[in-house]
């Protein structure tokens, strides 16, 4: 998961909202969001090369989510999957408070990441790459591949727009937070930022929705959302059936596969 933009405790019906975008090479194993066969009750995406996940849920009301935090350095093949955070909290009796601290002496065994912690009342971020553990208070957050709510153009854009999707309408709403994960425009040479790699892909990735021919692009797209009476509605729109062209920036992305669950 490359892009997360999400509301968290404001006036509304809704108590979280969510929308992101997962970047990921096109030719990582993945399962669309379902209801995982061997964990009772977690429903979301899964990497089925090493278990994990980028966004998930569970029937109790916890969820996680997860980025990558970019780095120039190689990543050690002996790091365990950075995906196993959402899986292993979601599966554990801890809160996000006691996982946040459990991880503080696991933080070695992983590369970089960014890690977003909820349940009915919190939500938690962790990075080992910030020393700051923080309780999310209400408002609007942006994270990407660098620490939260860091100013890059993608999600400085991005928290704008959800800030407008939810005081303009609640009306399709989330047609119009899938609109926003839909935005292919790159940012210009002056406002990317520079984190080791060439500028190039700096401008590729400084999209929300990023297309690219280099095997590495937008596979899907969720909007996620909890009411203050603890609905949940996910919805993940999947582009894996797109991955294999050739050339991604050439053409428009055809219909996705569409997951969708409502839990009242």
């Amino acid at each position: 998961m490359c892009l997360i933009v999400f509301s968290w405790n404001r006036a509304g019906p809704y108590k979280l909202i969510m929308a992101a975008n997962r970047d990921e090479y096109f030719n990582r194993p993945t399962i669309t969001a379902d209801f995982w066969k061997d964990n009772t009750g977690i429903f979301g995406g899964r990497d089925s090369k090493a278990g994990g996940s980028w966004l998930a849920f569970n029937e109790n009301g916890k969820w996680a989510a997860l980025t990558n935090y970019r780095e120039s350095t190689a990543i050690n093949k002996k790091k365990r999957s950075r995906g196993l955070l959402v899986s292993e909290y979601l599966s554990s009796d801890l809160d996000p408070r006691e996982y946040s601290q459990k991880l503080d002496s696991e933080n070695h065994l992983y590369a970089g990441y960014n890690l977003l912690l909820g349940s009915n009342g919190d939500i938690y971020y962790k990075s080992n790459r910030a020393k700051i553990v923080g309780r999310i208070e209400p408002g609007v957050n942006g994270l990407s591949n660098h620490l939260l709510n860091t100013d890059w153009p993608k999600v400085k854009k991005s928290r704008k727009r959800l800030e407008n999707c939810i005081k303009e309408s609640r009306h399709n709403l989330i047609e119009r937070l899938f609109t926003l994960l839909s935005d292919d425009k790159t940012a210009s040479i002056e406002e990317v930022p520079q984190t080791g790699l060439s500028i190039d892909w700096e401008i590729t990735l400084s999209s929300i929705f990023i297309k690219s021919n280099h095997a590495y692009g937008t596979r899907s797209s969720t909007v996620f959302t909890i009411g203050y009476d603890n609905s949940i509605f996910f919805e993940e729109r999947s582009f894996d059936s797109y991955c294999n062209e050739i050339n991604r920036n050439s053409i428009n992305l055809p219909p996705p596969l569409k997951k969708k669950i409502i839990i009242t």
